[in-house]
């Protein structure tokens, strides 16, 4: 999310990242926490001032346009990065930011409780039923008609996932 924000490659030296941080946050002592939060920085910083500097990055550049930051498959997350995400959503109160986050169902079943609280929503999505799953498989294939037997397998192999039609047909 720095990286795209303040256009750091993976190739640039630390040094340029780092620059680019400060020049992006605006804010020196932001910068410092979210370098060290990053490995860009020897700097051992307690997790509450890294959880601090990286909302106050994210809070300067929502005061500037509304900010979506979007953290795709959050069930492989480790905990601190779960209590950050916690932390973000519970204290960004009138700050333009939305946090979205992407996870397997099972996600809950490990922590019942997350994504849970006044400012936190959950939208869960069910499988396809199979009229749907047989359109996205129609649509992928452009045309092309697949033979019944192969065109059932990934139907019943993709269990209403569209990912998986789209993994299956490409296998």
């Amino acid at each position: 999310i720095v990286r795209d924000a303040a256009h750091i490659d993976p190739d640039d030296p630390t040094d340029v990242a780092r620059e680019r941080l400060e020049t992006l946050s605006g804010n020196p002592e932001v910068a410092r926490r979210v370098a060290s939060a990053l490995g860009w920085s020897n700097e051992e910083l307690p997790v509450a001032e890294l959880f601090w500097g990286i909302r106050e990055l994210l809070e300067h550049l929502a005061s500037v346009l509304p900010l979506v930051v979007v953290i795709d498959d959050v069930h492989w997350a480790a905990p601190t990065l779960l209590d950050l995400i916690g932390h973000l959503v519970s204290n960004v109160d009138g700050a333009r930011i939305l946090v979205l986050c992407t996870a397997r169902p099972d996600m809950l079943e490990v922590n019942p409780g997350w994504s849970d609280g006044p400012s936190a929503g959950r939208l869960i999505l069910d499988r396809l039923p199979a009229d749907a799953s047989a359109q996205v498989l129609e649509n992928m294939m452009g045309g092309v008609e697949l033979p019944p037997r192969v065109r059932d397998t990934v139907l019943r192999g993709a269990d209403g996932n569209p990912l998986f039609v789209e993994q299956l047909v490409s296998m």
